[in-house]
């Protein structure tokens, strides 16, 4: 997307288009026929583009569908079919694919838990609302090198493995799965969130049909998603995909005990976080026949955390996380100086030892993280330049944050 198309794209999901993606979204969960009024006048591209950024075309293509695309034109109505169909056929495969991954870890006697949008899915009306660019399943670490053999068995590229929280597995045309081997680098706000679930396997509870799967409590999942949106939210950002999801867990688990969830809540720290995306999403989507009303009554705090949302795409924006980091590293926002330009160039050249160890196994030993450094360095001036020229220009744009 070209950058002059993102800023009418931003500017798009700030107002109008973004009130219009909540009430498609607010239809969809509630299965109701939308008024094509309301959204009238609405840049159709934009619309498509926002539902793209977002990743809710299924769902915004399922309310789409019950009115006939009325007010849309074929152009764009075919582009949200062919979106639709293409996510209802990842979700498919991926389903189907991970059965097989998780038959041969109980059949190795390894444990494993379903994460996240695996389980989120089964929330949605419909599973095809709840689009995934992966499947992400915990297992035991000790298994690492074995299900490695297990995945490049049947045809998957592995990438990181060993290396960070999770490794990669990709296989053409649409496989993607991350296999976590803990949820939370120690990195992520000062080791809390690792601590919390460092003897994970402990919150879990065994499947009653196999023996080595898993899951969490409607609790401890609740809690679990949560604290992965408030990581991204931090970050750089996460979008209102995430608004739908806490929607669907709160109809879902309005039986769950609220007491001990606001405890858990509370040791990590995102008691905050999560009243807000709790606020916006009972708000926003318990009625789609008062969605944009209720967008226009917020108060110009929600609003502006709204505006966040809505303009940091699924999973944020490059823009977003150098302003977090920036705010972070300073501890207060205001002016922004050629010191504490300085200091971000310093902290993002030469991080921490903490920073690099999930992703750089030998920094884990001191004496190796300066040539983790030059590696970074010869990587961010070749491959990652593109990246790194676009991160220093953000960091210069920046007069207040």
């Amino acid at each position: 997307m070209k950058q002059k198309q993102w800023r009418q794209l931003r500017e798009g999901l700030a107002g109008g288009v973004g009130e219009v993606l909540l009430y498609l979204m607010a239809c969809a969960l509630h299965e109701t026929v939308p008024d094509g009024n309301i959204y009238t006048g609405v840049d159709e591209e934009l619309l498509y583009l926002g539902a793209k950024s977002h990743t809710i075309v299924s769902m915004v293509a399922y309310a789409l569908e019950k009115n006939g695309y009325q007010g849309i034109s074929k152009e764009t109505a075919d582009k949200f079919r062919t979106d639709r169909d293409k996510a209802v056929r990842k979700n498919m495969l991926l389903n189907a694919e991970r059965g097989a991954v998780l038959s041969h870890l109980e059949q190795a006697k390894v444990r494993y838990l379903p994460l996240k949008g695996v389980v989120l899915q089964k929330l949605y009306p419909d599973f095809s609302m709840r689009q995934m660019a992966d499947n992400d399943i915990l297992y035991d670490v000790e298994y690492q090198m074995k299900l490695r053999d297990f995945m490049e068995g049947r045809g998957f590229r592995a990438e990181n493995v060993g290396s960070g929280v999770h490794d990669c597995y990709y296989k053409e045309p649409v496989y993607n799965y991350e296999m976590h081997t803990q949820l939370f680098a120690d990195s992520h706000k000062d080791g809390v969130a690792a601590e919390y679930y460092k003897n994970v396997w402990s919150r879990a509870v065994r499947d009653t049909d196999k023996k080595f799967g898993y899951h969490f409590t409607d609790e401890d999942f609740y809690v679990y998603v949560t604290a992965h949106a408030e990581k991204h939210h931090e970050g750089a950002g996460t979008g209102i995909r995430t608004l739908a999801d806490v929607y669907v867990m709160l109809h879902a688990f309005h039986k769950a005990d609220w007491k001990y969830i606001q405890e858990q809540l509370d040791k990590l720290g995102i008691s905050e976080f999560e009243k807000k995306v709790r606020f916006l999403a009972r708000k926003l989507l318990s009625d789609p026949q008062k969605t944009i009303a209720e967008v226009h009554a917020l108060r110009e705090r929600e609003l502006s955390e709204l505006r966040y949302i809505l303009t940091s795409g699924t999973y944020g924006t490059q823009e977003n996380g150098v302003i977090n980091r920036m705010r972070k590293l300073e501890g207060k926002g205001g002016k922004v100086t050629a010191v504490m330009k300085l200091r971000y160039y310093m902290s993002r050249t030469f991080p921490s030892q903490d920073f690099l160890y999930p992703y750089y196994p030998l920094a884990r030993f001191k004496v190796f993280v300066p040539l983790v450094w030059a590696f970074r360095i010869l990587r961010g001036v070749t491959i990652r330049a593109k990246n790194v020229f676009a991160e220093i220009r953000i960091v210069e744009q920046q007069k207040e944050i």
